[in-house]
């Protein structure tokens, strides 16, 4: 599939099932405040993209805005679309994509999955009330200020981060990112009608943080949604 992203850029997207499909024909207009958050990165940033399913957002990031760019998504069903999809754009010198989980914890564990089909949505690793999982996928998993610490890697400016529930969790567990001066924005899938919301954002206002927008992710709902906060 071929996505004019303007400006004479042209994305491409493997397709490997109708979920992949969907992903690459949608990445302009399924979360547009995404796009226009990602637009508004400044040249040189460090982008994180926590979750990273088959890599549209990764792609757009540094395709169509040339941004150096981390992705992390476990599933290896999804891994498969997203290196694909690197080769397609001819993106590997930007962007580093890891099968890996970034966690509450760092070690060994799981990826619960309700699906294995490339391009779905719902894994957590290392979550045992998520009874429903189909598949038990082997997985790594680190804490971001683990990851950080231990490979020595460039600290985000921005994070997109969409865990399937496990946000407030993941990012209590990383204090040290949250502090972190040069990071000045993150964009997180929160449902407003959890505990999880006021909890996720209480923690990023006592880091300087403020909410600046959002936006629905599910087309007729008012939950769940994307807030983009900044310091």
């Amino acid at each position: 599939i071929c996505v004019n992203a303007g400006h004479g850029k042209e994305l491409k997207f493997w397709c490997f099932g109708g979920w992949s499909s969907y992903r690459g024909r949608s990445v302009l207009e399924k979360e547009p405040i995404t796009i226009k958050w990602i637009n508004a990165i400044e040249p040189n940033s460090v982008f994180w993209d926590i979750g990273a399913n088959v890599g549209t957002y990764s792609i757009y990031a540094a395709a169509a805005r040339g941004l150096k760019t981390y992705a992390f998504e476990p599933s290896l069903a999804n891994m498969a679309v997203f290196a694909k999809n690197i080769e397609l754009n001819k993106v590997d010198g930007l962007v580093t994509a890891l099968p890996i989980a970034l966690s509450t914890v760092s070690g060994l564990d799981y990826l619960n999955m309700l699906t294995t089909d490339a391009g779905n949505t719902g894994a957590q690793f290392s979550s045992p009330s998520h009874t429903r999982a189909v598949f038990k996928q082997a997985c790594l998993g680190w804490t971001i200020d683990d990851f950080i610490n231990i490979f020595n890697v460039e600290t985000p400016n921005y994070i997109k981060m969409d865990v399937d529930g496990l946000e407030l969790q993941i990012l209590e567990a990383s204090p040290k990112i949250l502090a972190e001066p040069s990071l000045k924005s993150i964009i997180l899938e929160l449902n407003a009608e959890t505990n999880d919301f006021q909890k996720a954002k209480t923690l990023l206002v006592g880091h300087g943080f403020e909410i600046r927008e959002s936006e629905s992710t599910v087309s007729g709902r008012e939950n769940p949604r994307n807030y983009i906060f900044f310091r």
